[in-house]
């Protein structure tokens, strides 16, 4: 953004929501992914109050390699689109939900199992630019910036040890949603810049709260 940490930080907005509608209990109750749901509920708030779907990013494990740090989800698949643009409409069904979440299960597995693809194409990226290479045109591409805008930036964590955990936005008119999963909810913390044209962090907490009981 051109502006410094401190400036960056005064500018953040930052609200907090515990949603109780969903939780591990309730997901393994249903035979569910609960991280499934909570990444079609943030779609579906974000399409609420922007009116369309943005680019997603989140964060993937690759700890059971070496040196494995993180891959790229992409969650906005066509079948979460299918389902929230029925959800919209009145019509969704169990099946919708299901092609959706069985979408981001495959999508998670492979990202785990080192079969993504978006850190590969970074590093091929990098290496093109250390080498002084022109850059490839795949990465001139639009599709590539608008992919890689990831507008909603979110992570989400297991862990009893800690009460909150905050992701903030990585584009200037993003928003950051950081996320943990327990066995009774889900302690949600949004981020978003002041007077960046994005959506509020308290309007963004609510959304999603809602969005969870739809």
């Amino acid at each position: 953004t051109g502006r410094t940490p401190l400036l960056q930080a005064a500018a953040l907005d930052l609200d907090t929501a515990t949603v109780r509608s969903v939780s591990a209990s309730w997901a393994k109750g249903r035979g569910v992914s609960l991280d499934g749901v909570v990444q079609l509920s943030f779609q579906l708030a974000h399409r609420r109050l922007t009116g369309g779907l943005s680019s997603t990013y989140e964060a993937c494990s690759t700890q059971s390699f070496s040196h494995g740090r993180t891959e790229v989800i992409r969650p906005v698949t066509r079948e979460s689109a299918a389902l929230l643009q029925r959800l919209e409409e009145g019509d969704a069904d169990a099946a919708a939900l299901r092609a959706a979440l069985d979408a981001q299960r495959r999508l998670v597995a492979d990202c785990q199992r080192g079969h993504g693809h978006e850190r590969h194409l970074l590093a091929l990226l990098v290496q093109a630019e250390e080498a002084g290479m022109p850059t490839p045109g795949l990465f001139r591409d639009s599709g590539w910036a608008t992919v890689t805008a990831s507008l909603v930036s979110t992570s989400g964590l297991r862990s009893p040890a800690l009460g909150w955990f905050a992701f903030g936005p990585v584009a200037r008119q993003g928003v950051g949603l950081g996320y943990l999963l327990s066995p009774d909810g889900v302690a949600l913390c949004a981020t978003s810049f002041r007077g960046s044209g994005a959506p509020r962090a308290a309007d963004l907490a609510a959304a999603v709260d809602e969005a969870c009981t739809t």
